[in-house]
C-alpha cells in the first residue's frame, strides 16, 4: 500500500537528530527525502562510526533517503539546490541563524517560487527574544528549561535526548497538518519548532504544579529513596506518603519501587488499578475506599 506522504518530496538540510529524524518519519510514510549534506557529511555519520561515514547513530535517524553532498558556498551548488527547493513539496531546515538567508535557502526565499510549499524550520529558541540567536542542542535545553532537574540527587541529563526526539514528533505533526491546510487551501506555509517547546511540552504535568497541592513532594521522594532499603513495608509507605501530598498519594501507586529481588514497576494510573493493586496487597487505603479523600 502507498503511505500518506507518497508522492510529496522533502528537502532536508539537517544533522544530527530533530530535523533528521522528522525527515525520516515522512519518509516512513512514502515520501522521497533528499537529504542535502556539506561534502563532509552530517557530523552524525562519524558518532559510533562502523564503517568509514556510516554510524549507527546516522543510519537509524537517516534510512530510506537519497543524500546530496554539496558545498553551498559555491555558486552553481547553490543554484542547483534552490531549484531542488523549488519543486519540493516540504523543506526541514535547521541552518544556523542567518545562514539560510545567505544562501537564499529561508523560507521568504524558498516561497517566492514555490508558494505551496511547507517550510519547516527548527531552531532552539524561537526566533524572537534574547536567546533568538544563541546555539542550541539538547543537553543545554534541558538544563534550561527545567528537565534535568527532576532527580532526588539533583540535575542529571537524561540519558537519550528526549528534546531533540520530542521536537522531531512536533514537526511532523505540524507538517501533517500544514499538508491538511494546503490541500483545502492551495497555500503552503512556514512552521518554526523550537527545542525550548518541545522541552515544555515534555514537562506538561510539571507545568501546573500547585504548591498548595503537591507541597511535600521532595520529602517524599528522599523518604522513598531509603525506605525500603531500611525494611520499610508497602503499608509503611500508604502511611507515610500522607505527608507529601495528592502527588506522594499518587506515587505510592505508580513509579518504581525497591523489593528484596530488584525492582518493579507499578502503574496505578486510575482508581480500578489502585484497588486491584491493594486487594493483591491485602491492604487498606482511605484514598482508594473514599473517592475524594485527601490528607
Amino acid at each position: 500500500m502507498a503511505g500518506p506522504f507518497d508522492g510529496l518530496m522533502v528537502v532536508e538540510f539537517g544533522r544530527f537528530i530533530a530535523v533528521p529524524y522528522c525527515a525520516q518519519l515522512l519518509g516512513d510514510g512514502g515520501a522521497d527525502v533528499v537529504k542535502v549534506e556539506p561534502i563532509t557529511g552530517d557530523e552524525s555519520r562519524r558518532n559510533g562510526m562502523i564503517i568509514d561515514g556510516e554510524s549507527r547513530q546516522f543510519l537509524n535517524k537517516n534510512r530510506g533517503k537519497r543524500s546530496l553532498a554539496v558545498d553551498l558556498s559555491d555558486e552553481t551548488a547553490r543554484d542547483a539546490v534552490r531549484a531542488l527547493t523549488h519543486r519540493a513539496d516540504i523543506v526541514l531546515a535547521n541552518f544556523r541563524p542567518g545562514l539560510a538567508e545567505g544562501f537564499g535557502l529561508d523560507y521568504d526565499s524558498v516561497a517566492a517560487a514555490n508558494p505551496r510549499v511547507i517550510y519547516a524550520e527548527n531552531t532552539g529558541y524561537g526566533h524572537e527574544g534574547p536567546l533568538a540567536d544563541a546555539p542550541a542542542i539538547d543537553v543545554v535545553l534541558q538544563a534550561y528549561s527545567g528537565i534535568a532537574q527532576f532527580h532526588p540527587d539533583g540535575p542529571v541529563a537524561q540519558p537519550n535526548p528526549l528534546v531533540d526526539y520530542g521536537a522531531a514528533l512536533l514537526m511532523a505533526w505540524g507538517i501533517s497538518t500544514a499538508l491538511y491546510h494546503r490541500e483545502r487551501s492551495g497555500s503552503g506555509q512556514k512552521l518554526d519548532i523550537a527545542l525550548l517547546q518541545a522541552a515544555l511540552v515534555l514537562q506538561n504535568n510539571n507545568i501546573n504544579h500547585v504548591d498548595a497541592v503537591d507541597s511535600g513532594r521532595t520529602e517524599f521522594a528522599e523518604y522513598l529513596k531509603t525506605a525500603f532499603a531500611e525494611g520499610a513495608t508497602w503499608a509503611d509507605v500508604l502511611e507515610e506518603r500522607t505527608r507529601g501530598g495528592l502527588l506522594a498519594l499518587m506515587r505510592a501507586y505508580y513509579g518504581f519501587h525497591r523489593t528484596s529481588d530488584g525492582t518493579i514497576a507499578i502503574g496505578g494510573g486510575s482508581l480500578g488499578i489502585r484497588q486491584q493493586i491493594t486487594k493483591v496487597l491485602g491492604l487498606e487505603d482511605r484514598w482508594v475506599t473514599e473517592p475524594g479523600w485527601q490528607p
